[in-house]
C-alpha cells in the first residue's frame, strides 16, 4: 500500500500506553512502552490507520513534520522536550505519569488497561 503525500489531508498523531509484557511475546522490557497511532485522512475522506511501537516516532512526527503535511497533534505531544532515543521518552511520560499526559484531551480511552472495555452508551 502506498499513499502519496499530496493526497492527504491531516495526518492525527497519537501515543498509547501498553504493558510491553502483555504486548510482545517473551519481551524483556517491564512497565509500559508506548505505541505511535497514526490515522492518515485522504482528500476523498477515506481514513487509514497505523500503529508503531515508538513513542519517538510520535515526537518526531509532531516537531517535525514532513512538508506540505497537516499534522494535528490532540495531545500536545510537542510539549515534551527533546530525545535521543526511545528509552528517554518512555521515562519522560512515565515520570509525568501517561493518565495525566492525556488529562482533558478526549483521548482519556488510550490508557485502557487490557483487561478494561470501552463501554458505549445505550
Amino acid at each position: 500500500m502506498s499513499i502519496d503525500i499530496a493526497d492527504v489531508s491531516k495526518a492525527t498523531v497519537l501515543i498509547k500506553k501498553v504493558n510491553y509484557q502483555n504486548f510482545m511475546a517473551g519481551g524483556a522490557n517491564e512497565g509500559p512502552m508506548y505505541l505511535t497511532l497514526l490515522i492518515i485522512e485522504d482528500k476523498s475522506g477515506h481514513n487509514y490507520y497505523f500503529n508503531f511501537m515508538s513513542a519517538l516516532g510520535a515526537w518526531q512526527l509532531v516537531t517535525n513534520p514532513p512538508k506540505n503535511l497537516k499534522v494535528v497533534d490532540p495531545l500536545n505531544i510537542k510539549r515534551l522536550p527533546s530525545f535521543k532515543n526511545e528509552y528517554e521518552i518512555v521515562a519522560a511520560i512515565n515520570d509525568l505519569g501517561f493518565a495525566k499526559f492525556i488529562a482533558g484531551t478526549g483521548y482519556e480511552f488510550l490508557d485502557l488497561k487490557p483487561s478494561e472495555v470501552i463501554k458505549q452508551n445505550d
